[in-house]
């Protein structure tokens, strides 16, 4: 409910007119109603923002998840590589008969 004064307007002023008690009663009716609207915009806004806090917050622990499962492929990896190393390292060369001097 939107009060038709202007913005300038003292709505005590009004009390000093015939019906300034109803006009202004309309007026904090009128501010009651716009404070209740800012509320509850604000508690929406702030859902959105708590949705997009979780989001990220998701966001971060997923890329963590997948730092961390690259982290340990690149040590399996190392692991294998090394392993290869050494089991060719352990097997005798084997040799062709062309190759025996």
């Amino acid at each position: 409910m939107k009060s038709e004064r202007e913005p300038d307007a003292n709505p005590i002023d009004d009390l000093a007119k015939p019906d300034g008690l109803t006009v202004l009663t309309q007026h904090l009716e009128g501010l009651v109603v716009q404070l209740e609207e800012a509320r509850q915009r604000t508690d929406e806004l702030i859902l959105q923002r708590d949705a997009a806090l979780n989001e990220r917050d998701v966001a971060r622990a997923e890329r963590d998840v997948a730092t961390t499962q690259m982290e340990v492929l690149r040590a399996a990896l190392a692991a294998a590589e090394q392993d290869q190393d050494r089991s060719a390292a352990k097997q005798p060369r084997k040799w062709k008969w062309w190759q025996v001097s």
